[in-house]
């Protein structure tokens, strides 16, 4: 057996990944811990985001690290409330189960952008969603061609003027070996 899947997301240190076996229904979370000299001390699990009922297939932090987006192969993808008090055992609430509109395949990768914008990846199309409305903004259907597929993605770290109006951008690289620029929904 392999890890499938591992994130690391700053400021929060936040490590997670999925547990063994690779069909976990399940994501774990560790808090990265340092010593006043920077040395590493230890990962401890903080606590699982559980209640998928098929494999998880990507999970992305905000950018705040107050929220969390899974996806499974049940249909749905969910938003969690991870802002919370885990060292008193308290767990992370799931806001929104929304299930997928277009059941064609599940989303597969995730990057969550600002104003709670989330790029999901479903077969070669990418799907913008509403992390806080728990909805469906737009699809880019096939945006690096027909059947290549979008290898990876990640939004800019800092808004970018287009026509003179300030939007998020998210980057793609593809199979098409081309790297291509998207404006966010807004």
């Amino acid at each position: 057996m392999f890890l499938t899947h591992i994130r690391i997301h700053l400021p929060h240190p936040f490590v997670t990944h999925t547990p063994f076996p690779a069909t976990s229904t399940l994501y774990q979370v560790h808090e990265v811990k340092m010593d006043k000299s920077g040395a590493f001390t230890g990962a401890p699990k903080v606590f699982d985001l559980k209640g998928h009922t098929s494999q998880v297939t990507a999970i992305d932090f905000s950018p705040d690290t107050t929220r969390a987006v899974t996806c499974s192969k049940d249909g749905t993808w969910r938003v969690w409330k991870i802002d919370v008090r885990y060292t008193l055992n308290e767990d992370p609430k799931c806001l929104h189960t929304v299930p997928l509109t277009n059941k064609k395949a599940p989303f597969t990768k995730l990057a969550y952008g600002p104003g709670n914008v989330v790029a999901a990846l479903q077969g070669v199309d990418i799907v913008f969603l509403d992390a806080a409305a728990g909805k469906v903004l737009e699809t880019i259907t096939a945006p690096h061609g027909a059947g290549a597929a979008v290898t990876c993605m990640q939004w800019a770290g800092e808004a970018m003027t287009v026509a003179g109006k300030q939007y998020a951008v998210l980057a793609t690289g593809g199979a098409d070996r081309r790297v291509r620029m998207w404006r966010g929904p807004g």
